[in-house]
């Protein structure tokens, strides 16, 4: 006897069927896996130019902001990497802003890390006093760049961030020395008789930053570069000479978290077991 073939509709049904069942699970793995895959984001901080958008006209002077949200993360210093078009602005200068020079009249006054502006790029670091542990959790603006149109046309004012070893981009630190950063918004500015778009937010890459694997943790002090059993000032100028660099060499060279670059997070690891 033949055997009983199943109609068409009865096979599509039987498909839907399994189709019904099989889709929330698949779906529920695949959400699983992406949950248990994704490192979680240290912290909640956003930083922002202010205003996001600004007209300014040809050969005139104005402001942008740095506008730092720490959204309960107790915020100890900031390293700006900020991109520009040198073709349409020149910035004249970048300085504290309330965020820093505020609590001055308690703590003391901020220290300049880093202040570079050349290429069409600002590298400016800055925390709060050399040997203060003062953290402010205030949403306040953390920088103030100075700048004047030179010609027509759009210009970015882009918060460059990256999780890539070895290449310094702009950190918030506690003081932890957690990069606690979780997005920024950009700016742009329009020059002369030029227009820009809307920038759109960039959100902190999740993966984690590769260790070099040659360099283990040793048994000398968080923060002591030069080996000799204490944290001190000669430890922050070893630091202080390799900043902003690349380097193999680990904590001979400052680079006290092991990540291929000397960065203001090492700093505050020097800082965090400064006078141990």
């Amino acid at each position: 006897m033949p055997p009983k073939l199943i109609s068409l509709n009865k096979l599509k049904l039987i498909l839907l069927f399994v189709i019904a069942v099989a889709l929330p699970i698949t779906i529920s793995l695949a959400v699983r896996r992406q949950n248990i895959e994704a490192p979680a984001i240290v912290g909640n901080t956003t930083l922002s130019i202010q205003p996001t958008s600004q007209s300014v006209g040809l050969n005139q002077t104005s402001a942008s902001n740095v506008f730092v949200d720490p959204v309960g993360d107790g915020i100890h210093a900031v390293e700006l990497v900020i991109n520009y078009n040198s073709s349409i602005l020149q910035v004249t200068d970048i300085k504290p802003g309330p965020f820093f020079t505020d609590p001055a009249a308690t703590i003391g006054q901020p220290v300049e890390i880093i202040k570079s502006i050349a290429n069409g790029q600002i590298h400016y670091a800055l925390g709060f006093p050399l040997g203060s542990i003062y953290s402010s959790t205030a949403p306040k603006t953390a920088a103030i760049i100075t700048l004047k149109s030179i010609a027509n046309g759009c210009s970015p004012l882009t918060l460059f961030v990256t999780s890539t070893s070895g290449q310094i981009s702009t950190t918030v630190s506690d003081i932890n020395a957690q990069n606690v950063l979780k997005a920024v918004f950009n700016g742009t500015i329009n020059s002369g008789s030029g227009s820009c778009g809307t920038p759109t937010p960039t959100f902190m890459p999740t993966n984690t930053p590769t260790v070099n694997p040659s360099l283990t943790p040793s048994t000398r002090k968080a923060g002591d570069a030069n080996n000799d059993g204490r944290v001190d000032l000669i430890d922050y100028v070893i630091w202080l000479n390799h900043y902003s660099q690349n380097t193999n060499n680990g904590a001979n060279d400052g680079d006290f978290n092991l990540d291929l670059k000397v960065d203001l997070i090492d700093y505050v690891v020097w800082l965090n077991n400064y006078g141990k």
